[in-house]
């Protein structure tokens, strides 16, 4: 439970190596090296992403990197001051929001760089926002928070920790019903929407971060270790 396994298992290195996979809405790989990087356009490690007008973007270890959503071209940098390891994104259609695990600090960064720590959870990691409001998990602390985007509250914990090994990626449902992995328990789970209720909704190997698509009602879930992308139907109960 303890950072070090996040931090020494090689996807943090700054070695130029890193790529972006395009996927069809079935999980199939129409291009496995969509967006690579090059001499002058270096992306290493890329992890969360998230949409902001039409730029994609995505946390890189120290650096934020966005590109045009379209083709992948006029990559931009953003170097968020005493970054470590960025991980997760989340938009708020006016903004981006990261974490940095290692640092505890969530960040806002504007288009133009500018950027400010809104809270701060030991070993956050997922991000999400839902109706104007951020949950967030931590991977040391096995807990889910909401967190206040003006920076005034500080952030709520949820009182489910000991439900949870390592905590990765967060989404919330149009009901208000959460979803998170739990990377080292091998489980995507529920978190029902009054926050009391946690019930494991499937079992797979190192579940990372998680997308869920609302228009054709579907879950994507990477297996970290095993180099699987995992689709889930959602089915109303």
């Amino acid at each position: 439970r303890t950072l070090d396994y996040l931090f020494t298992n090689g996807e943090w290195s700054d070695d130029g190596a890193g790529h972006l996979s395009l996927l069809g809405a079935d999980g199939v790989v129409h291009q496995e090296k969509w967006l690579a990087g090059d001499a002058e356009n270096v992306i290493h490690a890329p992890k969360g992403m998230c949409l902001l007008g039409n730029r994609l973007w995505m946390a890189d270890n120290t650096r934020l990197v966005s590109v045009r959503c379209g083709d992948g071209t006029d990559l931009r940098v953003i170097s968020p001051p005493g970054a470590v390891h960025l991980n997760d994104m989340a938009s708020d259609g006016t903004h981006v929001y990261v974490s940095d695990t290692t640092t505890g600090k969530v960040l806002r960064i504007a288009e133009d760089g500018r950027t400010e720590t809104v809270a701060n959870i030991e070993a956050v990691n997922g991000l999400t926002i839902h109706d104007g409001t951020m949950f967030a998990v931590s991977w040391g602390l096995h807990e889910i928070y909401e967190v206040d985007l003006s920076g005034q509250r500080e952030p709520r914990p949820f009182g489910l920790a000991e439900h949870f090994t390592t905590l990765d990626g967060i989404e919330v449902l149009k009901d208000g019903t959460f979803l998170v992995t739990d990377f080292e328990g091998g489980r995507i789970c529920t978190v029902s929407a009054d926050r009391k209720t946690v019930e494991t909704l499937a079992l797979m190997p190192t579940p990372a971060d998680l997308g869920v698509s609302r228009s054709n009602s579907m879950i994507y879930v990477p297996s970290l270790k095993t180099d699987v992308v995992h689709v889930f139907p959602l089915i109303a109960r």
